[in-house]
């Protein structure tokens, strides 16, 4: 009888991990709440309409197809059996003879989470699409706009978090509210935009060494956008943030500040650190369970006394590490090799044919750094067709100065209510309930 293989998460440690055991003839379940693998890096160009969700994601389904072996199931774990060897979902539960947990990590509020539905996050398609929504709404608002705080209000964006994602983000808001799409409003005007970006410690992107934080910074600055370091935000609500001692009216906020792993900990009872990430052993196994392993973002590895970041080259190696452990045990070898973390280098995008690149042996910025940074994601995307449609969609943005996802309906934009408040929008929402409830009853 084949060995049962579950594997929990598609992301980029996930997906390496099945596709080298795909052909071991082992029967693989992977579970994730999504029906897609999601090329994260480009997460924020969908945000700010450069790119759309169909050309950073493929269905599982798609990507399996030639593997009678693999199954996917799109749903939610609810828990982990360990004692009887067992994944809990909503419906079922799917038994294992081994488990890979790669489920990633979410954005930490810091303990508010009532934070989370003024500033969104950046995580999945859906995220990406609400904000394009709300950027896109937040200019419609403003061209409509005539008292000058309103506009001022929908025109500020606040970033909170200055990683690779809120300056990354920031870099892009600059460039298509002050250069591209701003050009097509006949009232707004590129200099009533106003970009922040919040990070609570000394620097911007602190996985980078020096100086190239300080050239994203100093860049980012002479696109417009106001860099805050020591700036911690004490408050968030639909009008704006509050940092130590000033409010800043927004009408757009979004998070991008720390990260947590929920309910793992508790689901296998092992240590974790201070936001969740389990702490595995030399093997990315668990301590007690050599047949369960938990890898990428959820995962806490030490090397030379340092923990690991939560970047993808980490996902991937330790992916495709735990693969080879598993087809080693599956052939009856034993595989002693501690998992080490070959660091390839960081790189990040921070505006137009801008970017900053700190690989092993060299550390660059300006349009050099930008062409391998676009080199290396656009091969790290996951096939030719999306591969050609983002580089047409960048040829174009970059030559046309405008962007191609734009479309936002009268459903879709998230101001339509905004002059009520959240309280007021959940008695509405209740009084439509029981609206429908009370139809729905004289109907039967």
């Amino acid at each position: 009888m084949s060995q049962r293989i579950v594997v929990i998460g598609g992301g980029f440690a996930g997906l390496q991990a099945v596709r080298k055991l795909a052909k071991t003839g082992a029967q693989i379940t992977l579970i994730d709440k999504n029906n897609y693998s999601l090329f994260q890096p480009f997460l924020y160009q969908v945000a700010t309409s450069i790119l759309s969700g169909e050309q950073i994601g493929v269905p599982f389904r798609t990507i399996f197809r030639k593997y009678p072996n693999v199954e996917t199931f799109m749903a939610e774990v609810k828990g982990i059996d360990l004692k009887n060897k067992k994944v809990v979902l909503p419906y079922t539960d799917i038994p294992y003879d081994y488990l890979l947990v790669a489920s990633g990590v979410q954005y930490n509020y810091f303990g508010r989470p009532d934070w989370k539905h003024f500033a969104p996050s950046l995580k999945s398609v859906d995220d990406a699409n609400y904000l394009r929504a709300r950027i896109l709404g937040a200019l419609e608002k403003a061209e409509s706009e005539t008292d000058p705080n309103e506009v001022h209000r929908y025109m500020t964006m606040v970033l909170v978090g200055g990683g690779p994602t809120g300056v990354e983000m920031a870099g892009t808001l600059a460039a298509i509210t002050r250069l591209r799409m701003i050009r097509d409003f006949r009232h707004i005007k590129p200099e009533l935009t106003r970009i922040i970006l919040l990070e609570a410690s000394p620097q911007i992107l602190k996985g980078f060494r020096s100086p190239l934080p300080e050239k994203a910074k100093a860049f980012l600055e002479s696109r417009g956008v106001e860099v805050r370091t020591n700036c911690r935000v004490t408050e968030v609500d639909e009008h704006g943030v509050c940092i130590e001692g000033e409010r800043i009216e927004a009408k757009t906020v979004i998070w991008t500040a720390g990260v947590e792993v929920p309910n793992l900990g508790e689901w296998l009872q092992v240590p974790t650190d201070r936001v969740g990430r389990v702490k595995v052993e030399s093997n990315l196994s668990i301590p007690g369970y050599k047949n369960v392993f938990v890898l990428g973002d959820a995962a806490y590895f030490e090397q030379k006394g340092e923990p690991l970041p939560g970047v993808a080259q980490v996902a991937i190696q330790q992916g495709k590490y735990v693969a080879e452990v598993i087809r080693a045990q599956l052939n009856g070898k034993t595989f002693d090799r501690p998992f080490h973390y070959f660091n390839k280098g960081n790189m990040a995008a921070i505006g137009k044919m801008y970017a900053i690149a700190d690989l092993p042996w060299i550390r660059l910025s300006g349009h050099v750094a930008w062409l391998i940074w676009g080199f290396v994601h656009v091969v790290y995307n996951f096939n030719l067709k999306n591969r050609i449609s983002v580089v047409f969609n960048w040829i174009w943005t970059l030559f046309s100065r405008t962007t191609t996802v734009r479309l936002l309906s009268s459903t879709s934009t998230p101001y339509q209510l905004e002059d009520e408040s959240p309280q007021d929008r959940l008695e509405t929402e209740a009084t439509k309930q029981d609206e429908k409830n009370e139809k729905n009853q004289k109907a039967s």
